[in-house]
């Protein structure tokens, strides 16, 4: 037995069981060697996966597994409810919609609804991860962070250079989040693909926090100052659904 598979096994039996186990009780109903068990459960605490009760003598599981299944059910009620809005939001707009959520110092592609009629095609796919600086996607998910918080994920993923235009100076890219603070939505160009421009709103949940971002993207002449206050229109709506469907009830 792998180690991955040992832990996983052991969260499941005391999930399975619903109370605290001894060593003897785990090892019992997973036939390891007591050496091997203490190795994994050594791991598993560590991680506050699993917590051990000095006075029984036994394990249990870690409350980190509450907020750890708390964000992958909140992840997948927002890729429910967004996805029907993403297919409208496509439609109207005629530019593909994508849905991004923070996953530690970079933002993730939940869900990417592509319009192949406009010209370009996008290297996105679903489970991609992408800088939290580097455009209008992804910004909004770091936008709204405390200070300190930005300023860590700038020092642990320092933003690389992804075309000619990407931002990657520390005090411009600050600049741009005060402006995503101040407006309420990003919009970038050419900074993730050439030839392409964004947009990007944050979603809230009940408390009025960032969960996503909903965004659009297309070439750059759909993006025209023109045209931009129509797919700003289009889209803030189409977040403020998300929100409300998410139980936000305070404005972007």
């Amino acid at each position: 037995m792998n180690k991955l598979r040992g832990c996983i096994e052991i969260l499941e039996s005391l999930a399975h069981i619903g109370h605290p186990l001894g060593v003897k009780e785990i090892s019992r109903n997973m036939g390891l060697s007591g050496s091997t068990l203490y190795r994994y459960l050594n791991n598993l605490t560590q991680l506050e996966l699993v917590e051990y009760e000095p006075s029984s003598r036994k394990y249990h599981l870690g409350i980190k597994l509450v907020r750890l299944g708390h964000l992958a059910t909140r992840q997948l009620e927002i890729h429910r409810q967004a996805y029907p809005i993403m297919e409208e939001l496509t439609q109207k707009t005629g530019d593909s919609a994508i849905l991004t959520v923070r996953r530690g110092t970079e933002g993730m592609v939940v869900e990417f609804v592509e319009n192949n009629r406009r010209g370009i095609k996008f290297a996105m796919n679903r489970g991609d991860l992408l800088p939290l600086p580097c455009c209008a996607i992804t910004r909004p998910l770091m936008a709204f962070l405390p200070e300190e918080e930005i300023d860590r994920i700038l020092r642990a993923n320092r933003p690389k250079r992804l075309t000619d235009y990407t931002i990657t100076d520390l005090r411009k890219i600050k600049q741009e989040l005060r402006r995503v603070r101040r407006r309420g939505y990003a919009i970038s160009s050419q900074e993730l693909t050439l030839g392409a421009r964004g947009l990007g709103a944050p979603i809230r949940d009940y408390s009025g926090e960032v969960i996503a971002v909903l965004g659009l993207v297309g070439p750059i002449h759909n993006f025209s100052r023109g045209k931009l206050p129509h797919l700003l229109e289009v889209l803030l709506a189409a977040t403020e659904q998300c929100s409300q469907r998410m139980g936000s009830r305070v404005g972007p």
